[in-house]
């Protein structure tokens, strides 16, 4: 009796350190949660597009590989005005091998996105991993734009109530009103730069 009683006490304890485990692994990647002033604030180029091409590159310097983007673009909210943009994601698809950044935005062929881009030594960068990107999502009664943080992890910058880590989903939105505070927003904040 004794003996079962220690088997079961064991396994409790090991599922409880698995679930603890388990529950802090979720996010691989924890960072701070950026609204769209914040975002709009780290970004020098934003616009609405077209994922048309991508390509995968070794860069030897890094070691490690990089996809390369190129938007179409429909729309420049911030940045200089141009037909296309390109981006650089770390990570992709190499010798059989996918690396990517845990919390990093996927992108697919053709998907219309509005995107948030850092510049750094002539190069534009996703600002914010996941956070940066907005998927388009059109039916036959709505456009919307969607954020997908699911798989990010947000620390409490001690300034709100929320737990250490925290959730946040997908984030849904009008289209219409999105680009309306968008616009009203880089006014406010970047004065109109272009």
């Amino acid at each position: 009796m004794l003996r079962r009683r220690t088997n079961s006490a064991v396994f409790a304890a090991v599922c409880a350190i698995a679930l603890f485990l388990s529950s802090t692994l979720v996010f691989a990647a924890t960072v701070r949660y950026l609204d769209l002033a914040s975002l709009i604030e780290e970004s020098d180029v934003i616009v609405q597009g077209r994922v048309v091409s991508h390509q995968y590159k070794f860069d030897e310097k890094r070691g490690n590989v990089m996809t390369h983007y190129t938007v179409s673009v429909d729309r420049t909210f911030l940045g200089k005005q141009s037909k296309t943009v390109k981006f650089v994601q770390w990570g992709g698809m190499w010798q059989g091998m996918m690396a990517q950044i845990p919390g990093d935005a996927k992108f697919e062929q053709n998907e219309e996105v509005v995107l948030f881009l850092n510049e750094h030594q002539g190069v534009n960068y996703l600002t914010a991993l996941g956070q940066s990107k907005y998927s388009v999502k059109r039916t036959a009664n709505d456009v919307r734009v969607e954020r997908d943080l699911s798989d990010i992890g947000f620390f409490n910058d001690g300034e709100s109530q929320l737990p250490p880590i925290t959730h946040k989903g997908i984030e849904s939105v009008s289209l219409v009103s999105f680009v309306a505070e968008l616009e009203t927003l880089v006014q406010a904040i970047k004065g109109g730069q272009q």
